[in-house]
């Protein structure tokens, strides 16, 4: 997947103490998780990015594949099974 990236020029019109004040209202990210590794990535660099499921806790996504390879839950405690 390749992102499209948002550049904008801005022009001066006037002084400081002429004209109605820009009001931003716009972010753009600029750090992106590459391998696992929050990373600032600034344009016009052309990055692989992975886009996380934002309702299944993203971070631990992140985690379990770069950081935990190999590695196995626990098993669960059955608390139905009397003995």
């Amino acid at each position: 997947m390749q992102l499209i990236r948002i550049v904008r020029n801005l022009i001066k019109v006037s002084d400081f103490d002429q004209g109605d004040p820009y009001v931003y209202t716009q972010c753009l990210q600029t750090i992106y998780p590459i391998k696992g590794v929050a990373t600032p990535v600034a344009p016009p660099k052309v990055i692989d990015y992975e886009v996380l499921d934002m309702y299944n806790r993203p971070w631990a996504q992140i985690w379990e594949e770069y950081w935990e390879k190999g590695m196995q839950r626990p098993q669960h405690e059955d608390i139905f099974t009397f003995k």
